[in-house]
């Protein structure tokens, strides 16, 4: 199995996953179980293709998601670039290469804001938001106290470790776009949770609804921590 079908086949299974979360499981409250699903059919879309048990294979039509791949023997027909005399480069060969560039930026990228992540989690004016065990919120937001226990959940649940873990997802599968679904549905699961637990040291929800929408909006910290006042989630939340 060269590295261009088992790409294929590990996207394809990214595929059947998340059209199952969608259809069975996103409107479910089952926040904690989605996460789960969420983590493991992504680890599992990487680990199938290389089960080469008959049962693992009958379980998640393995064998038959196999069949219907194109072979490798046809993407790799030569083409002639120059004259003769020159180099003889393969099709696959030019997409491992384009591949291989995309991916290298993607990670380089990923490195650098990792690196300046923690001298950007630093207290300002409006912020709320956390990274591991690190944590920036504003004292002066209104009910300050229970945006920081919404932060606690993220640090406690290791929620980070889910956004590192799709993000490096994404990033060796930046061409499929079911990838981008599965990090915005574990960022939506997170406040979930969090919001949930957070809700439960207020009188009711609805107080805690109205302290979402009654904060200043339109805070952009980095992607790759946990924001409290995010507008794409308000709505869902």
């Amino acid at each position: 199995m060269n590295i261009l079908n088992y790409l294929l086949q590990t996207n394809l299974y990214l595929i059947l996953f998340m059209g199952f979360y969608t259809l069975v499981l996103k409107n479910e409250t089952f926040f904690r179980q989605n996460r789960i699903y969420l983590n493991t059919s992504t680890l599992l879309s990487f680990i199938i293709p290389f089960i080469n048990s008959n049962w693992f294979q009958e379980l998640f039509i393995t064998q038959k998601l196999r069949e219907t791949i194109v072979p490798a023997q046809m993407v790799y027909e030569t083409v002639v670039l120059a004259d003769e005399g020159t180099s003889n480069w393969a099709i696959g060969d030019l997409i491992l290469w384009m591949y291989a560039g995309v991916t290298s930026i993607l990670l380089s990228r990923f490195f650098f804001r990792l690196i300046l992540l923690k001298s950007a989690l630093k207290p300002k004016k409006g912020a709320a938001y956390s990274f591991f065990n690190l944590m920036a919120v504003d004292r002066e937001l209104p009910e300050s106290g229970i945006i920081i226990d919404h932060e606690k959940v993220h640090m406690r649940e290791w929620h980070s470790a889910d956004i590192l873990f799709i993000e490096l997802a994404s990033i060796i599968n930046w061409f499929n776009p079911v990838v981008y679904l599965f990090k915005k549905e574990i960022r939506h699961i997170h406040e979930f949770i969090a919001d949930e637990e957070a809700a439960s040291g207020m009188p009711n929800k609805s107080d805690y609804a109205l302290l979402l929408f009654s904060n200043t909006l339109g805070v952009q910290p980095d992607q790759l921590s946990n924001n409290f006042f995010n507008n794409s989630l308000l709505k869902r939340r």
